[in-house]
This record gives C-alpha cells, structure tokens and sequence, in this order.
C-alpha cells in the first residue's frame, strides 16, 4: 500500500505505526531553512546546502541556536490554531443546517454607520417615563439627559425563526454540541497562551540576532489566526486589509489587492500583500461564510422574535414584549442614577458632570437599542433557558480567550523590542488598538452583544 502523493513517507507499512497515525516525522522535519532570499548578503543568512529538514540545527556563521525558539513556539501555535478552527467550523455548520437559507450576517460596521438613534418614546415605556420622571424630581437637567435615551430595541438583525427553535432535535443538539465544543476550542486558545512564556526566555538581544531577516514577514501572516478571528467575528477590525483604499480586484473576492492610490502603509498591511496564495484563498472562503458572531446575533433575534409574540413567548423563552423591556430599562436607568451619584440625597450636575451623565445615558441607549444585547440579558436572567445560556456562555468564553491571547501578546512585543516596528510595519501601536476601550466594541470584540448584556442583568 501506498500513502497519498505529496507524503513525507514512500510506503505504508502493514501494520499502522504510532508514528503513521501521528504524522510525526511532518513535526521533526518541519523546521526548515530556505535558501537566502533575493538581495541578502551571503554573509547574513545561514549557509543551507548541506542542511536537511530533521538535522540537527547547525552551529557558526550566521546560524542561530535561539532562533529554534522562535520557529518551533510558532509552529506550536499554528498546530493549536488548526484544532480551534476544527471545533469552530463544526459548531457553525451545525448551525447553519438550522436555516435553509443560511444563518443571517450580522453587520455591525453598517450599524455603527447608521444615521442617530431615535429618542425614546416615553409614552410607549411607561415604567421607564416614571424613572425618568423621579429623576427629573430631584433634578430637572438630570431628567432632561435621561430623557435622551434612545428607543429600546430599534436596531435587530431579524432573524426568522429556525423551525423547530427550542424544541427540534437539531437546534437540541446544536445547544450541546455547540457548548461543549466551543468550551473546548476556549480551553485549546487559553493552552496557548503560556506559549508566550516559553518565548519570553528571549532576551532582546537573542532576538536581535535573526530578527534582521525575517522582514519583511511578520505575525500579519498567520493565516489561521486571521481566519480564527474572521471565524469569531471580527470582520470590520481587518476592513481596510481585505478592501484597502484604492485597492483592485482579484479572483479572490472579497479580498482585493492594493492599487496605484493605495497608501504605502495600507498596501503594506493588505491580506494580498502579506498572505500567501493558498492563504488569501482560505480567508475569501471564510469571509463568505457565516461567523460565530453571525450565529449568536442570529439566535438572539430569532429569540427575541420568539419572546416578542404577542400571544407571548414561544417554546420557553422569557417575555421580551415591551411590558417586560420597559421594566429592564427603568431598573437600569435606576441603577445608572445610584451608581453616578452613588447614594448622594441631591441631585447636582456641574458641566462635567453633565457631560458624564450624557456619556453614560448615550452608551446604555445604544445597547438597549440592539435587540440582541437586550435578548442576551433577558435569557441570562431567565433559567428555563439553562442551555441556551450555556450555548451563549460558551461563546463568550471564546471571545474572551481571545482577548486573553491578544492581551498576552502585547505584553510579550513589549517585553522583547519594546516600542520598535514590527517586521511586517505593526509593533506595540497597532497590536493596542485591537484592544483598546475607545474604539467601538465591534473592531475589538466578537460578539460584542454578550459583553454588554453583563451591564444590564438584573434580579427582577
């Protein structure tokens, strides 16, 4: 018997080995060395011609003993990488069978883009008119910013209902096939993370040593950590990557390359500039294909659609018609008020006080307004709903592996070139910003309704 072509081995013995089934000899001989790019020096790579993939690393010249380091810790990670993406992909095909015409996209970029919220309509929201109406007792420019809020639920992907939501045996199974895999990618992402440790046994100036040539490669090129956080959600964070401005058609769409308008920077950065063909490949695959993000949003419409009857809630899920919001909403407003002037008789507002009041009134308006965070909250703070949540639960769990990873990471750049660019252009600046507080929630989150609706969960 013959092993498929392209097989490091000539020929499959009669009796599987250990080492057959584990493809362990791709692990050994996975280290390489190229030859030396076009326009290095002799001199500044490694001579490789006596050197094969599973030798010992070799000594003297311009061979770097710590450079094994690097080189294995990454390739740990992408091994790690491809066993998330195995348990994602599952959960989101899974997923997918539930509707026909496959699960709606959850276009948080175009939201975020949307003309002004509506005000409130107070006589729509009665409970929430009397909260704002004791505010307003005690401090009439108080009352007046609450009044501000914007209309809850006005923004919603509107989801329809997958036949069978909360009794079929296919969305059953999705509920428990989803929690137990997505809690295992979560534990294989949080695996990697003392990755960085390992690494950090690197002092700046090993790493100085080889660093030279890995430019103009860097991190960007990590074709499954792009995917993964495609995958996640994080869509709009790699915007300007996948369509930089100027940039021109391929036969790779989504994915364009970068044109004679496009800044030098952004073409630097370009996903056609950085991945390889079979990578640019993979990630037009994934970016035509439904996210956890997409999947989460969609059930928590298609759950509130469910929970907004107005006969009531169908197949178990909690009331989530406007007597059951509005009640949400003013005991929120309620607690927003004793948090900002935590427990004090009067009601004062100087301008910065006022200009913290707005601040705050605006961010819970605006996720009040997403029906999603509001049917987050809402299944979380009910219990006939225990496997929903845990579906939910899992998720977000991922997303904040994620962060943790990411968070990691800065730590380790930091640690080991400080303030220096990045090989590939990026460094400690751009890795901040995919994870800074002041950009909108959806650049730096998955599933940014799940991180919300923690604000809002309320014993009722």
């Amino acid at each position: 018997m013959t092993r498929p072509s392209g097989s490091p081995h000539h020929a499959l013995p009669a009796a599987l080995t250990y080492s057959d089934y584990i493809n362990d000899r791709a692990m050994v001989e996975g280290l390489v060395m190229l030859p030396a790019p076009a326009g290095v020096s002799p001199g500044e790579w490694p001579d490789t011609d006596a050197f094969k993939p599973g030798d010992d690393w070799p000594e003297g010249g311009a061979w770097c003993h710590d450079e094994v380091l690097f080189i294995r810790t990454h390739q740990a990670f992408e091994v790690w990488f491809a066993l998330i993406m195995h348990e994602l992909n599952s959960v989101i095909r899974a997923a997918s069978r539930l509707w026909p015409g496959g699960v709606p996209a959850a276009d948080l970029g175009k939201r975020a883009e949307a003309p002004a919220l509506r005000p409130i309509r107070l006589d729509r929201w009665p409970l929430t008119k009397a909260a704002i109406a004791e505010v307003a007792a005690r401090s009439s420019a108080a009352g007046e910013i609450l009044a501000q809020i914007a209309e809850p639920m006005q923004m919603g992907l509107g989801a329809a209902l997958p036949p069978g939501m909360g009794e079929g045996a296919a969305f059953n199974q999705l509920l428990s096939l989803g929690s137990h895999r997505l809690g295992r990618a979560t534990q294989a992402m949080l695996c990697t993370i003392p990755f960085f440790d390992v690494l950090a046994t690197l002092t700046p100036a090993e790493f100085l040593r080889f660093r030279g040539r890995l430019s103009p490669a860097s991190g960007f090129g990590s074709v499954q950590f792009r995917e993964l956080e495609l995958t996640v959600g994080l869509r709009e964070l790699h915007a300007a990557k996948i369509a930089p401005e100027g940039g021109e058609p391929t036969p790779h769409p989504p994915i364009l390359r970068p044109g004679p308008r496009t800044p030098p920077h952004a073409a630097a950065m370009a996903f056609h500039t950085v991945q390889p063909v079979w990578g640019i490949e993979r990630l037009a695959r994934r970016l035509n294909q439904p996210s956890l993000r997409d999947l989460v949003y969609a059930l928590l419409s298609a759950a509130a659609s469910a929970g907004r009857r107005a006969d009531g809630p169908e197949h178990g899920l909690p009331d989530m018609r406007d007597p059951a919001v509005d009640r949400l909403l003013a005991t929120n407003l309620r607690h927003l008020i004793g948090d900002h002037f935590r427990g004090a008789g009067a009601i004062t507002l100087d301008d910065t006080g006022a200009a913290h009041l707005r601040s705050a009134v605006a961010e819970l308006g605006g996720a009040f307004a997403q029906t999603e965070t509001v049917a987050a909250a809402m299944i979380a703070m009910h219990p006939a709903q225990e496997r929903f949540t845990l579906l939910l639960e899992a998720a977000l769990d991922l997303d904040a592996a994620l962060l943790r990873w990411r968070d990691r990471h800065i730590r380790f750049v930091e640690h080991i070139i400080g303030m220096r660019r990045g090989t590939g252009g990026g460094g400690i600046q751009y890795l901040r910003g995919t994870t800074s507080a002041v950009r909108p929630a959806h650049l730096t989150h998955g599933l940014p309704a799940l991180w919300q609706a923690r604000s809002f969960v309320q014993t009722l």
